[in-house]
């Protein structure tokens, strides 16, 4: 939907990511721009995932460099639904993930109106997990990772394309991990360098 200046604009984007190692990540995010001065803010509602899907709150503001260049900067509140993990005999094994609070700096450029590049650094910091059964209870505790990430996007219409490369530090264990973050997902921190492609499609 296209922006009236000064006024705030609502929209909806639904996405479709093949991410590395997994099924496809897809979404849906309703959305609203509220213009603040020369710059604006994004607050949207962000809902990821398939069987077990991931609720984000998300506000992204930014202010222009240029005619073709933003500054800005995002922070994720992410809250995750229970879900299982296993069933053996009639025993269930549940997951239960707390919040994870994810944002940090980006800078974008667009050239010739359609092709996009953005980069970004953004801190993840993934709550306590918690993993039960009627045998067994355990809590992984929580940790703060580190991605940097470049994104070229090409639209078309109201579609988009895209290509992510991003490079994940600060994890500290490999096998904790995945109990922790989330994996249907885009934000995927599960592999120290990740590559995805994504379509993205805004009403």
């Amino acid at each position: 939907m296209a922006k009236r200046a000064g006024r705030p604009s609502f929209g909806i984007e639904a996405n479709l990511d093949f991410v590395r190692y997994t099924f496809a990540a897809i979404g849906v995010t309703p959305y609203v721009i509220v213009p603040l001065g020369v710059g604006e803010i994004r607050l949207a509602l962000d809902i990821q995932g398939q069987k077990a899907a991931i609720w984000s709150g998300l506000a992204d503001a930014n202010v222009p460099l240029g005619d073709n260049l933003r500054l800005g900067a995002a922070i994720r509140y992410a809250v995750f639904n229970q879900s299982k993990i296993a069933e053996i005999e009639g025993l269930e094994t549940l997951i239960d993930r707390s919040a994870m609070l994810a944002g940090g700096p980006w800078i974008q450029a667009v050239f010739l109106e359609v092709l996009r590049v953005r980069a970004e650094a953004r801190f993840y910091s993934l709550g306590n997990t918690a993993i039960a059964s009627k045998e067994f209870a355990m809590v992984i505790a929580e940790q703060t990772l580190f991605r940097l990430g470049l994104e070229v996007g090409l639209t078309i219409g109201k579609m988009e394309l895209s290509a992510r490369f991003f490079k994940v530090t600060g994890v500290r264990d490999d096998v904790e991990l995945p109990y922790q973050a989330p994996i249907l997902h885009r934000d995927y921190l599960l592999s120290r360098l990740v590559a995805d492609l994504g379509v993205s499609w805004k009403f």
